[in-house]
């Protein structure tokens, strides 16, 4: 329904790494430009950080699918880990089991595997993301792996990249032998307004090079408000407001749709404090008959059931939401059910894993008395209210016992 209302062949704001999608402002352009640097030159350490969904793994990606053959790239995605299991998790990445191995030993196999790249004419390069995450002994770990050299030539370049925390542990006065080796680092600025502008379009363009969206000009200040200019938060904010424009069968995105979007996502102007504000803008529907709920099970067994009572239910696996399905695949805010105009929907919110009917992933799906959508192992089954099978879970939500089941 959304891609032939709009005419696109894929979705233009789902979070995804898919470098067709990278729009390169200045910021983006810069620092792609000093990546290709530091390869070229074999820098032993470079260090890219950008906000929150700034846009530094997309850079990144789209970086790796350019490297030739004589380039091996890995990337590193847990960092929560001490400098025994880091190590470990590096010759993992380079296919080499050493869970039982000593530190001694796994140094040894490093090394002896990059003296073998090396004389293969290849250049090794290991990408760390979330590396604010590092621990100090894990860095010492990084400085010492940097020391690596073959014949006077270095074996290993190493590229961190994360959120502006990196910068200020890299900056304290311990950590000056690991900063004195990245000749290059670069921080990826928010959008401006201009490239909110020419981002949303380049999107939907490569989305559907006929599609029929249309964007009122004021609109993107109140974009650019909101978001802050962060590409994953223009994402999901438009995501929302093309889903009002659909329910409304318009396809025109005015600075209303944007206004009921950053209303029903209860987001604040960007940088600004937030505040309890879900008791201020509290949606119930007392003024209309609660008909509908929502049983949730898990493996064929009943969880909970949850009354239609607002016009927007959140899903997801953090406390604050309505509906809390406590299992990691399942996104913070993965989804969320809306009411309007009598009708029930269910909208997958750019989770990483997806919802589901059936076999196949949605993005908005109409929802109707017997309809059953699957959230990793839920299944949340839409059913009247005279069923009275299960007791409706109250405002106290007691649900604890199953958050980590």
């Amino acid at each position: 329904m959304y891609y032939d209302f709009f005419n696109l062949s894929e979705h233009p704001f789902r979070l995804t790494t898919d470098p067709k999608y990278l729009y390169l402002s200045s910021g983006h352009s810069q620092a792609r430009a000093y990546l290709e640097y530091a390869i070229r030159n074999n820098d032993r350490l470079f260090i890219l950080s950008g906000e929150i969904g700034a846009g530094k793994t997309l850079v990144i990606q789209d970086m790796i699918n350019g490297l030739d053959d004589s380039i091996l790239a890995y990337k590193i995605h847990h960092t929560m880990l001490n400098g025994l299991e880091f190590l470990q998790m590096i010759l993992r990445e380079f296919g080499i089991k050493s869970f039982h191995d000593r530190k001694v030993e796994i140094i040894d196999q490093l090394n002896n595997f990059l003296i073998k790249q090396y004389r293969k004419n290849k250049q090794v390069m290991v990408i760390i993301d979330e590396a604010q995450n590092l621990a100090p002994e894990v860095l010492e770990e990084l400085r010492l792996l940097l020391e690596m050299e073959y014949q006077g030539e270095r074996l290993i370049s190493l590229f961190l990249v994360g959120q502006p925390e990196l910068n200020h542990i890299i900056d304290q006065p311990e950590m000056e032998q690991l900063r004195q080796r990245a000749r290059l680092r670069f921080h990826i600025q928010a959008l401006d307004l201009d490239d909110i502008e020419k981002y949303i379009i380049h999107r939907l363009s490569v989305a559907g090079e006929n599609h029929t969206v249309s964007i009122r000009k004021d609109t993107y200040p109140l974009i650019e408000k909101y978001t802050g200019g962060r590409p994953r938060l223009i994402n999901v904010l438009m995501d929302h407001a093309l889903t009002c424009a659909f329910v409304d069968s318009q396809k025109e995105i005015t600075p209303e749709y944007i206004q009921t979007s950053v209303d029903e996502l209860n987001w604040m102007p960007y940088g600004e404090p937030v505040e309890d504000i879900h008791s201020a803008q509290e949606n119930t529907l007392n003024d209309i008959s609660i008909t509908k709920k929502i049983v949730v099970s898990k493996n064929g067994n009943w969880i909970a059931t949850y009354p239609i009572n607002k016009t927007r239910l959140n899903i997801g696996r953090h406390g604050d939401n309505d509906i809390v399905l406590g299992e990691p695949r399942i996104s913070r805010q993965h989804a969320q059910i809306i009411v309007k105009d009598n009708e029930i929907f269910i909208q997958d919110m750019n989770s990483k894993n997806g919802t589901f009917t059936g076999s196949k992933r949605i993005d908005l799906h109409s929802m109707s008395i017997g309809d059953v959508v699957t959230i990793s192992k839920f299944e949340l089954e839409l059913v009247d209210s005279a069923d009275d099978k299960h007791e409706d879970i109250t405002d106290t939500l007691n649900i604890v016992h199953f958050r980590h089941s």
